[in-house]
């Protein structure tokens, strides 16, 4: 891998994310609101992530203002813009993904050293577009009690 791929892939989490939840998203009332989850450990490589909003995910291709192609994913009412041409083939992957092994994503388009995706996942995580399946699942079973 040559320098200037590894210097572009060190900045892979420096991607522009826009999350703007709609309203039937937004917290409810300070009374209504659920207890905090408790604090979660660094992602792992074996830990399975689950897309949010599967259905509701999509892509394009833009030219942004500076006259610059850049990959725009599309996640319910998220949207996160990926300049770095690097990760174009990461994010075209990750829009056909349903559930994964976090370790798996290293191996989409030209394959990426966990130590330069593991971020890029994390922000994905951190805005929403991701969830780790143990909370989905949990999510599931606590709305099937109900």
């Amino acid at each position: 891998m040559t320098g200037h791929h590894e210097d572009k892939l060190k900045r892979s989490a420096d991607f522009t994310a826009h999350v703007a939840p709609p309203a039937s998203e937004r917290r409810p009332p300070t009374s209504e609101r659920r207890q905090p989850a408790a604090p979660r450990g660094p992602l792992l490589p074996s830990d399975e992530l689950v897309i949010s909003k599967r259905k509701r995910t999509a892509r394009a291709y833009v030219i942004n203002e500076n006259g610059e192609k850049e990959l725009r994913l599309f996640n319910g009412a998220r949207e996160v813009s990926i300049q770095d041409a690097a990760l174009f083939e990461f994010g075209e992957q990750l829009t056909r993904e349903s559930r994964f092994i976090a370790s798996s994503a290293t191996n989409w388009g030209c394959g990426y050293a966990w130590t330069q995706i593991r971020p890029v996942l994390e922000r994905l995580l951190d805005v929403g577009i991701l969830k780790r399946a143990e909370e989905v699942d949990a999510e599931r079973v606590a709305s099937s009690r109900g």
